[in-house]
């Protein structure tokens, strides 16, 4: 039975004023209303940046008809028979070589721990570096002393095999190296890496080959050298580019040893010549680019549809609990900084259409439009390469190459006419080259200097002042260039003795000391 007494007994309800009610219900309108307008913020930026990506795809594909993405790039390269692939005998000869070549001497044991091992042990006056390391710091006119000769020879008995194989190059001047891409271009893995061992294993072949006399085989295996790096072909990325420009740099140093060692035959100084002008020739900044562009379209697009997550974006800065939300939010700077570095792209593989001569200060880096980063501006700076470092790299490259070529002729001229010629207009004048080769840095003609040991052909490098022919492989250095060295005939092939490294900034082309 309820006691109707007990309600009596009962505080009443508090009484809650009407402005009170009415301001909680204009902040839950307040706030419904806020996060519409956000919605529709979001909608508006997502729509924008849809446009905007739109009308850079309609652009590029204006731009290049034939296509640019990453699969039809590959669809446009070029098709190399099997028996014609440098690249896949490059790959051949990887596998038969030790994962560690060449080995690194171990120091000179102490007597209570003389143990049995098929390397003799470095005597205490030798550093514990690798040999092609210790040889790589000999002046090129330099023979080799007799350890080092006898250490040489054991390590190439190591990877004869391979060797006998590597052999093959000189007679293979294309190539095209497997590849799977990756939805992350940054994460694809390229073959074209084996490339580095190989070539370093010709390169030792050919010092044994010039150390021994024979100088027609050491140039035969800058050849093989330089078709190692031809071996990558027209493979569409950056990385690719510096793996090649870096071997074109083995082959030359190599082969200015070997002309410092003897001298050739005509017939491998006309080939090797060939086949340089035919590099200097190859338009491997603007395939570079290309490749570049389509890969990181590619992976922008696979982010934005969640194919790639978005942490790979920071490398882990987003934590996969927050994938999902961050997604929705990041999706429109995703798609401006993809339009956004479309531009770029595109613009840059315009100027490396032009003359490498014409590029110098056109690879500029974009500013942003406001002092405050957006996301767009954020994910450009994450994925746009460092391309003015490439693009610098490219043009040494392409001065030491057409330095090469001039060299060759120079040297040619020599054996036809028992002088270095006055100027290099007069190898054009002898039919050796068709025009003097113009200096990346700057325009002008390459320039010849005649020094008391030979003769340098040099460019002025980056600095754009003509030093003399005063030689560094350090383009930053002030006060120096990059060229190619050539020796008097009675200067080459000096036996070993005691020599003080050439210091860091470079030296002059005429030092007594090589």
């Amino acid at each position: 039975m309820r006691d109707d007494n007990l309600r009596d007994d009962l505080p009443p309800p508090p009484h809650r004023p009407w402005w009170r009610r009415r301001l909680l219900l204009g902040a839950a309108l307040a706030a419904l209303l806020a996060g519409g307008g956000l919605v529709g913020l979001h909608v508006h930026l997502a729509r924008q940046a849809d446009r905007e990506l739109e009308q850079a795809i309609a652009e590029v594909d204006e731009r290049e008809p034939n296509g640019w993405r990453l699969e039809e790039l590959e669809a446009q390269r070029a098709v190399i028979p099997d028996d014609r692939n440098a690249a896949l005998v490059v790959m051949a000869v990887k596998k038969q070589m030790p994962n560690s070549w060449p080995s690194v001497p171990r120091p000179m044991p102490e007597p209570a721990d003389r143990g049995e091992a098929d390397d003799p042990p470095l005597p205490p006056s030798l550093p514990p570096e690798p040999i092609d390391e210790r040889i790589g710091k000999l002046p090129p006119a330099i023979q080799l002393d007799e350890p080092l000769t006898d250490e040489l020879r054991r390590e190439m008995e190591k990877v004869f095999p391979a060797l006998a194989e590597a052999q093959r190059l000189a007679d293979l001047p294309t190539g095209r190296f497997p590849i799977v891409w990756a939805e992350d271009h940054l994460n694809t893995r390229l073959n074209s890496q084996q490339a580095r061992p190989v070539a370093n294993l010709l390169r030792m072949e050919a010092v044994l080959w010039a150390q021994d006399g024979h100088i027609d085989r050491a140039v035969r295996s800058a050849r093989g050298m330089l078709n190692t790096g031809r071996a990558i072909g027209d493979e569409p990325t950056l990385i690719s580019l510096l793996i090649r420009i870096a071997l074109q740099a083995v082959s030359l140093a190599s082969l200015e040893r070997t002309l410092a060692q003897g001298e050739p035959s005509v017939a491998e100084l006309e080939a090797l010549q060939r086949l340089l002008e035919d590099e200097v020739r190859q338009p491997l900044l603007w395939i570079a680019l290309r490749g570049e562009r389509a890969g990181i379209y590619r992976t922008l697009e696979a982010m934005t549809n969640s194919r790639i997550p978005l942490s790979q974006l920071g490398r882990g800065s987003i934590p996969s609990f927050g994938e999902g939300f961050a997604q929705v939010f990041i999706n429109p700077g995703l798609k401006r900084g993809n339009a956004r570095l479309l531009r770029v792209l595109s613009e840059w593989i315009e100027v490396s259409k032009r003359p490498v001569e014409e590029q110098t200060g056109l690879f500029k880096l974009p500013q942003p439009a406001s002092q405050r980063a957006g996301i767009e501006d954020i994910i450009v700076e994450l994925l746009l390469p460092a391309i003015e470092r490439v693009a610098e790299a490219f043009q040494r490259s392409q001065a030491k190459l057409r330095c090469g070529v001039t060299a060759l002729a120079a040297e040619r001229y020599r054996q036809a006419h028992g002088r270095w010629p006055d100027s290099l207009d007069e190898l054009v004048q002898a039919k050796l080259l068709a025009a003097v080769p113009l200096d990346p840095y700057g325009g002008a003609p390459l320039r010849l200097r005649r020094t008391a040991n030979g003769l340098v052909i040099y460019s002025i490098s980056r600095d754009g002042q003509d030093n003399g022919g005063n030689l560094s492989d350090d383009s930053r250095a002030a006060g120096t260039d990059l060229g190619f060295q050539l020796w008097d005939v009675e200067k080459r092939r000096q036996p070993p003795h005691e020599w003080i490294p050439p210091p860091r900034e470079g030296r002059p082309a005429d030092d007594p000391a090589l």
